[in-house]
C-alpha cells in the first residue's frame, strides 16, 4: 500500500503510473482534482470536477477508479456525520470542518499543543487510541 506524501502532482502520478497498467485522461485528471482539492470531495462533486475539466466520465467509472485507488492506499474514504461518503488523498492524519450552510468539507490540522493536551488525557484513562476521527460543525467563513 502506498501513502501519499507526494510534494507535486507529477510525482502522485508517477507513484500511481507505476502501479496501473495504463494511466488514461480520466484518472490523471482524478488524480488532479484531488491533489487540487482544500479537503474530502464527494462522487457527486468529482463528476462535476472531472466535467469542469474536460473530461466526460460517469458515475460507474469514478466508482472504479476510486475504488483502484483505495486498494493501492493513493486515497481513503472519509465518512462524515456517519452516513456521507467522500474521499481525499492520503496524507497526514488531519481532522474535519464541515460547513452546515454549504456543506463544504475542508482538512483542518489543530496545533501542536491540542495534540499534546489530548495526547496526555488518553495517557491518563489508560487508553490506546488506534485510530480516531474528529468532524467540527459550524458555518464556514462564506456563510457566516
Amino acid at each position: 500500500m502506498m501513502r501519499t506524501e507526494s510534494k507535486n502532482l507529477e510525482e502522485l502520478k508517477s507513484a500511481v503510473s507505476v502501479a496501473v497498467p495504463r494511466m488514461t485522461r480520466p484518472l490523471e485528471t482524478l488524480l488532479s482534482v484531488f491533489f487540487d482539492s482544500p479537503g474530502p470531495i464527494s462522487v457527486p462533486e468529482l463528476v462535476q470536477a472531472l466535467a469542469s475539466r474536460r473530461v466526460s466520465v460517469n458515475k460507474v467509472t469514478v466508482y472504479r477508479k476510486l475504488s483502484l485507488l483505495r486498494s493501492l492506499g493513493i486515497i481513503h474514504e472519509v465518512l462524515l456525520s456517519g452516513e456521507k461518503k467522500y474521499y481525499e488523498l492520503a496524507r497526514e492524519h488531519h481532522h474535519h470542518l464541515v460547513c452546515l450552510s454549504c456543506e463544504r468539507v475542508t482538512d483542518w490540522m489543530p496545533d501542536e499543543s491540542v495534540l499534546k493536551k489530548e495526547e496526555a488525557c488518553l495517557e491518563r484513562e489508560g487508553f490506546l487510541v488506534q485510530y480516531h476521527s474528529l468532524e467540527l460543525f459550524g458555518l464556514c467563513r462564506s456563510c457566516k
